[in-house]
């Protein structure tokens, strides 16, 4: 470990001789703390999309998209009471065409709410 460091703080030094007093891991874009340092444009960046959702007005898409949701919630459910009614086959059969069916309207529910809201219309 010392080695290494030795090294290292030699290699340092040869570089501060040469090239004045600027650190060669500034110039060299190194940055301790795993590219997180003082740069904060993705927070600011974070910061100005919120406020400019805000200041659009409220957008209901997390309520069209928990909707969807407990549709699927609801297609998941019937079809695993389809298979729990196995013994009683008109039962099931029934059970699973109405699952299909909710699966399906989630899956277009979902696709108008994406839709929707690329097209910034809700």
């Amino acid at each position: 470990m010392r080695e290494v460091s030795r090294v290292t703080n030699s290699a340092r030094d040869s570089y501060v001789e040469s090239n004045g007093d600027k650190d060669p891991e500034r110039d060299a874009g190194v940055s301790h703390s795993a590219g997180f340092g003082d740069d904060d444009r993705g927070l600011r960046h974070t910061d100005r999309t919120r406020q400019d959702c805000a200041g659009r007005g409220s957008s209901h898409v997390d309520e069209y998209a928990a909707i969807a949701a407990v549709t699927f919630l609801a297609s998941a459910l019937t079809s695993y009471l389809s298979i729990r009614c196995s013994n009683r086959p008109r039962l099931s059969t029934r059970i699973e065409r109405v699952a299909d069916m909710i699966f399906l309207g989630g899956l277009v529910g979902i696709t108008l709410v994406a839709t929707l809201f690329a097209y910034e219309v809700i």
